[in-house]
């Protein structure tokens, strides 16, 4: 509400748009926040964070093609936005443009390592069947967070398809040690 009032009274604002924008995406207010990122880049139209901004609302709505174009904008103006960088191979993943995907993961992998790339990085992995690469990629997720559990998923499927049972019940004991006791870990665990 705040930020609507300043964006009229000072539409040439280039971090009200932004800001309005932000807020709106995490209020759910999709079509909404698009509006405000179109304005934003009219306003400054080479800005990394209203890009980023602007493809999370569009991954939002599922509309992945776009999403990543706008990601890989960003990428373009800052190298340094790796979570854009992310993102966009994300994109590309729901995409099924794997090698694409892949360098941007291993260059993420490489340079700036997370739970979250790693992570993802284990993900395409296990869609490849490079078993090997995926069980390295999410054991480093969760060294990098033991709370990220989406990553003892992809080591439970990955034992599991080894069937290396053993290990399989060992991660999810291991998940439920760390404080992940949750529906989702059960119905996984259940697969």
């Amino acid at each position: 509400e705040y930020y609507n009032c300043s964006a009229k009274l000072n539409p040439q604002d280039k971090e009200i748009w932004l800001r309005l924008g932000m807020s709106q995406l995490n209020a759910k207010m999709y079509d909404e926040a698009i509006m405000s990122f179109e304005k934003a880049h009219k306003v400054t139209p080479i800005n990394t964070d209203v890009q980023t901004g602007w493809g999370m609302a569009l991954m939002k709505l599922n509309k992945y093609a776009l999403a990543r174009d706008k990601f890989v904008t960003a990428a373009k103006i800052s190298k340094y936005n790796f979570t854009a960088i992310l993102l966009s191979a994300i994109m590309e993943i729901k995409l099924c443009d794997y090698e694409s995907a892949e360098t941007k993961l291993k260059f993420l992998a490489k340079v700036a390592p997370n739970e979250s790339s790693t992570y993802e990085y284990s993900k395409l992995k296990l869609l490849k069947s490079d078993y090997d690469a995926a069980e390295k990629y999410a054991r480093k997720s969760i060294d990098i967070n033991r709370q990220m559990l989406p990553a003892y998923f992809v080591l439970g499927e990955v034992y599991s398809l080894r069937k290396d049972f053993e290990n399989t019940e060992k991660i999810f004991n291991l998940a439920i040690s760390n404080d992940l006791d949750c529906e989702a870990l059960h119905y996984e665990w259940g697969k």
